[in-house]
């Protein structure tokens, strides 16, 4: 029996060939109407994740693309096509960039 594990351990299986990235449509959504919070004129530095069904988005928003006190990033969330909500704004009376959200121990964290 041992011999056989072995063999089905070391049997050689093909790679799984992963499917090929398509382009959708183009959909803005910052700055977009019906958004829980008001983005300013400059709007960037975004991340975008999915957990579980909910789409989470990320990102920087200021009255210029520089660093400024005014900075805020802020994150909201959806589930499938549905209307977006607020999670939380991040302002820290300095420049804030380059968000992440990843998923750690099951928990979200930017």
């Amino acid at each position: 029996m041992f011999a056989a594990l072995v063999l089905a351990c070391t049997a050689e299986t093909e790679p799984a060939v992963p499917a090929a990235p398509t382009l959708g449509e183009t959909v803005v959504e910052v700055p977009a109407a019906g958004l829980p919070v008001e983005p300013n004129v400059a709007n960037n530095n975004l991340a975008v994740l999915e957990v579980e069904g909910r789409t989470f988005l990320a990102w920087r928003t200021a009255d210029t693309h520089f660093a400024g006190p005014e900075v805020q990033m802020h994150v909201i969330s959806r589930e499938g096509e549905g209307p977006w909500a607020w999670e939380t704004t991040v302002a820290l009376g300095t420049d804030v960039r380059e968000p992440q959200l990843v998923v750690i121990d099951g928990s979200l964290r930017l």
